[in-house]
């Protein structure tokens, strides 16, 4: 799988945009490309304190959720589903 530097910057950029928008009080991550798909590293703040989770992403949803409304949709419903023990700020339930 090659890589292009740009590519690494763009999927870290969304994903920036995808867990701020779901109103997560605390967290930091990691996206990492795997072979077919991209893996994304959350530690988030929950109710007893940091959790850790790992989230397997589709490749063209990365590729597509900067420009296309439906897959920017579908990558934070998987972020969502699969963060829902962070806790949410705000007062806003992401």
């Amino acid at each position: 799988m090659t890589l292009h530097s740009s590519e690494l910057i763009e999927a870290r950029l969304l994903i920036g945009e995808v867990l701020d928008e779901l109103h997560i009080d605390a967290y930091l991550f990691e996206i990492e490309p795997r072979e077919g798909h991209w893996e994304l590293k959350v530690e988030c703040a929950i109710d007893e304190g940091w959790g850790s989770y790992r989230v397997v992403l589709e490749e063209a949803l990365l590729q597509l959720g900067g420009k296309d409304a439906a897959a920017r949709e579908r990558l934070q419903q998987q972020c969502r589903q699969s963060l829902n023990e962070c806790r949410i700020g705000a007062g806003e339930k992401g």
